[in-house]
């Protein structure tokens, strides 16, 4: 469970399912998936199995003690450079 007695996994479906739910598309837009926290003592694991439940590779990060965020940085550089590649694209074929 995560630090807070939730399970992570379950809150991603139930997200997931919230997009789905109010429709236009959302779902099936592309995501990133960060996980924070992780200065935390026993989240390694729980992200393995995060990892595992959800067949998805989070961005793994801690605020409080600002590891991770350099590479958050990069990948959501990454990810909205490829989104707007993608979409002028879309808009010119």
């Amino acid at each position: 469970t995560g630090v807070d007695g939730r399970i992570p996994a379950e809150d991603l479906k139930s997200l997931l399912s919230e997009l789905k739910h109010y429709g236009q598309g959302l779902e099936e837009k592309p995501y990133l998936v960060v996980v924070n926290k992780m200065d935390e003592e026993g989240t390694a694991e729980q992200l393995a199995a995060f990892r595992e439940a959800t067949c998805t590779d989070p961005i793994a990060i801690s605020c409080l003690l600002e590891d991770g965020l350099e590479e958050l940085r990069k990948q959501l550089f990454s990810f909205a450079t490829n989104l707007m590649d993608s979409h002028s694209v879309d808009t010119e074929g």
